[in-house]
């Protein structure tokens, strides 16, 4: 037979909970879990396990203007004894102080004092601060005369003993530690209980590991605190002392070979555990600990070459942070553009996190303050990581693209031809997000296949209509001839257009010739309000193409007939109740319906009623079950009890092209001020002949 089979049946592949189990490039695309990802940026893990945009950026300080194009490199949040919160942060080889709420960041770097380098380690210790960085003499923040400033440790009327020129620190225990000073790398030191500017007498002290190091050699790299443990990150190795509240009686606990941490700031420690940057990828320090030297457990797992060959090609600071209200770690490396975000909530079994990454953010440092809140440091300015759009400057905002891609599937039956038929989709959101569905065969990106929807907004029939009757603006039953609709308000152009009496009851008819009907409505479409449009059509004569001209619109407003915004596309083929909603761009008197572009081209529409959601709640508890919304404007088959996350469940369809072997899906979506997110995609394949 040529290799060919008999007649199948078509098959479905539903991508359940797409995206889960978040990026995996490690493994054999087509054989891994399809709720695996190839590709999910600008992404996180949401609350209930769905692929979805992460939140935006909104700035909140600028820096100095003539050097914007410069990032904030380091940032950290000082608190004082009156809880006064206080962000501290570089840029542009000066240090700047920034409090919420004040328009600008204030220089308070020391007069005569040089900085070389942005990438300082900031910790604070009782009501001072401390800034450590390579070669560079430390500084404190601390209050005099009522103020607080920033100066040189030298310059300090309470400091005591040679600090070291560190370039590491950390706060715990009741004193400061440091380590990797320049041409002395193996040891550890530490300042007086409660007195981080005291570093000779008292309890202060230091840790020298060259007898320590197992093989006879490494360089620390990372100081952390756990739960009364003193880890000491080496470049290759790890090292742990217990009963660091008494430094002078610490007692060596573990020595860990062959794994180590590579960067400084990789470190965060989450409460339970801590979590770094090695030389084979992100790891965990408790199942490090478990699995000694064993690599298999790494966080990472499923993205850990693609990461480390991205780490390899950094060469700046990579930084990193945990936030324990969001449930992830991300790890930064801006010159990449690329922020991994590592979810924590829940690790899969293998130990590995699910990973999902970020663009167009670009951060060079993050903080949390007091509240948990995180804080980003990037080009022009400080940002909060809130909202759903991100911000370039103080007062203008972006939107930006969520991006899901598949990995390649080939169904099991790798040596056949695929043909998609049907894509059905799942998505949780604003109804004002545009999304786009791809699809290409053989990992041939170059033979992309598109389909734009803008989905479906409220149910005309859910809740949220029934009480809002005071809302209608505007309605068209066309009993007893017109009824809210004024003959001079109404304007039919075509010959055997405006109010038919053959349909019972009386209808709208719209005839073509490139004619259309446009109602004046009395109270105006207004810029920036959500509109819904209600209508039926009751009978359809000829092609019924909505609109002639390259629009192909169903719906126009504007300030003219026939003019302003299209706001649906499409074709009407088919009787039914039909509904759209917009926000309107700008302030018109006009709603233009279309017919046909040929005088045999008719559509009868009735019922017609718009509707202004002033009162609505801008997140619509409603869900849809049906599958009938494709290309065509035809809304029906959707129940509206299906869902309760407070979030709109959107199901468009559409229909597949083109055949292959292996088939990769994606879903692009702009995130313009609401959360997204993806719950399943729904795939009929019809399997060809073999190749």
């Amino acid at each position: 037979m040529d290799g060919l089979l008999m007649a199948q049946q078509l098959q479905t592949l539903s991508i359940e909970a797409t995206g889960f189990l978040g990026i995996n490039t490690q493994d054999s695309p087509t054989n891994i879990d399809t709720s695996f990802a190839a590709k999910a940026d600008n992404c996180v893990i949401d609350e209930f396990g769905r692929i979805g945009a992460r939140k935006g950026t909104r700035q909140i300080s600028d820096v100095d203007a003539t050097t914007a194009a410069l990032p904030l490199v380091s940032l950290f949040e000082f608190i004082d004894p009156n809880g006064n919160d206080t962000f501290l942060t570089s840029h542009n080889k000066k240090i700047y102080s920034y409090v919420l709420g004040e328009t600008s960041a204030i220089n308070k770097t020391p007069a005569g004092y040089t900085v070389t380098d942005d990438n300082w380690k900031i910790v604070s210790l009782q009501d001072h601060a401390f800034f450590f960085n390579r070669d560079q003499e430390p500084l404190i923040w601390h209050k005099e005369s009522g103020t607080y400033g920033l100066e040189a440790f030298s310059d300090h009327a309470h400091a005591t003993g040679n600090v070291p020129y560190a370039n590491e620190a950390l706060a715990a225990y009741g004193r400061v530690w440091v380590a990797d000073v320049t041409n002395d790398k193996s040891t550890v030191y530490w300042s007086d209980l409660l007195n981080g500017h005291a570093w000779s007498g008292g309890t202060s002290g230091s840790l020298n590991l060259q007898t320590v190091w197992t093989s006879g050699f490494d360089e620390i790299v990372a100081l952390a605190a756990h739960n009364g443990f003193l880890v000491i990150f080496g470049r290759h190795s790890i090292v742990i002392y217990s009963g660091a509240e008494s430094p002078a009686n610490m007692v060596l606990e573990d020595v860990i070979e062959g794994i180590g941490c590579i960067e400084r700031d990789s470190v965060q420690n989450t409460g339970s555990d801590i979590i770094f940057l090695s030389n084979d990828g992100v790891r965990s320090l408790g199942r490090t600990i478990q699995e000694k030297s064993s690599p298999i457990g790494d966080i990472s797992r499923n993205i850990r070459n693609s990461l480390m060959a991205t780490v390899k090609r950094h060469s700046g600071p990579i930084k990193s942070t945990y936030a324990p209200k969001e449930g992830f770690y991300l790890l930064s490396m801006p010159e990449e553009n690329i922020t991994y975000c590592f979810d924590l909530k829940k690790l899969l079994p293998e130990g590995a996190a699910r990973v999902t990454t970020w663009s167009q953010i670009n951060p060079h440092c993050f903080c949390l303050d007091h509240s948990g809140n995180l804080y980003i440091g990037a080009l022009g300015g400080l940002l909060a990581y809130d909202t759903f759009t991100d911000t370039n400057n103080l007062s203008a905002t972006t939107t930006y693209l969520l991006e899901y891609e598949s990995n390649p599937m080939d169904f099991g039956r790798p040596a056949n031809l695929k043909f998609l038929r049907k894509f059905e989709t799942s998505v949780i959101g604003n109804v004002g997000e545009n999304s786009t569905l791809t699809w290409y065969y053989d990992y041939s990106p170059s033979t992309l296949n598109t389909f734009n929807f803008a989905p479906p907004a409220l149910e005309p029939n859910s809740e949220e209509f029934s009480n809002i009757e005071n809302n209608r603006i505007a309605n068209g039953y066309f009993e007893n001839n017109i009824t809210n609709w004024t003959v001079n308000n109404l304007v039919v152009h075509g010959s055997g257009g405006g109010i038919s009496t053959t349909i019972n009851p009386e209808t709208l008819v719209v005839r073509g010739d490139s004619s259309y009907a446009y109602q004046n409505i009395s109270t105006q479409v207004t810029t920036g309000k959500t509109y819904t449009l209600i209508y039926d059509v009751v009978e359809i004569q000829g092609l019924a193409l909505p609109n002639p001209d390259a629009s192909g619109a169903v719906i126009k407003v504007g300030n003219a007939a026939n003019d302003g915004t299209v706001y649906n596309s499409g074709k009407i083929t088919e009787t039914g109740s039909y509904f759209h909603t917009f926000t309107a761009t700008d302030d018109a008197d006009f709603i233009t319906l279309g017919a046909g572009g040929t005088s045999a081209d008719k559509v009868w529409y009735d019922n017609i009623q718009l509707y202004q959601h002033d009162t609505l709640n801008s997140t619509i508890t409603t869900g849809y079950t049906g599958a009938e919304f494709s290309a065509d404007v035809n809304q029906t088959g959707y129940t509206g009890s299906e869902f309760t996350s407070g979030l709109l469940v959107q199901t468009p369809s559409a229909h597949g092209s083109g055949n292959g072997k292996v088939v990769t899906i994606g879903l692009k979506a702009t995130i313009d001020g609401s959360a997204y997110s993806i719950q399943r995609i729904d795939i009929q394949v019809l399997l060809g002949r073999t190749v």
